[in-house]
């Protein structure tokens, strides 16, 4: 699991603290009392609880469920080349969060209570994919089957550059 810097961090703290506080504001006008402090103070709590807070809880209980997922069973002569938390895609509104592995010859996607192994022999197409249509953290795998994965990763074309190895 990819770890957010500070500098993300903030970032993410002050657009999520403006954009509240905006808001707030818009609401605000239309009624004939406008509290100018109760919103600054209102923003500046969303600001911190969200933009700092709400990270490093998510990040604590994310390691504590990946904790939770097994490693794969292996043959003798495999070794795990590269693990990370991800998602795998059902549709757009639906995904399953564990963890993916690559080995010298499978992908393995484990979480909780499902496990997906794909022959990366069997593998005949993989992209980067964007999720939600802007953000390139995504893997598509298609196999000779037909059969299409959609995975979300951190540092997607590493994942790709170490399956085509």
């Amino acid at each position: 699991m990819r770890k957010l810097k500070w500098k993300d961090r903030i970032l993410i703290a002050i657009i999520s603290g403006l954009t509240f506080t905006i808001i707030l504001f818009i609401i605000n006008s239309f009624s004939n009392e406008m509290r100018i402090k109760s919103i600054l103070f209102q923003g500046m709590f969303f600001l911190i609880f969200f933009g700092f807070g709400f990270p490093f809880i998510m990040e604590k209980l994310t390691k504590r469920q990946l904790k939770k997922i097994k490693y794969p069973d292996l043959n003798e002569n495999e070794t795990i080349i590269k693990e990370d938390a991800a998602n795998l895609i059902h549709n757009f509104f639906n995904t399953i969060g564990g963890k993916l592995f690559l080995t010298e010859k499978k992908l393995i996607f484990n979480s909780s209570n499902s496990s997906i192994t794909i022959q990366l022999l069997d593998i005949i197409e993989i992209n980067e994919r964007k999720t939600i249509g802007i953000f390139k953290n995504g893997l598509r795998i298609i196999t000779m089957k037909g059969q299409t994965y959609d995975f979300v990763v951190n540092d997607s074309k590493d994942w790709i550059d170490k399956i085509k190895k």
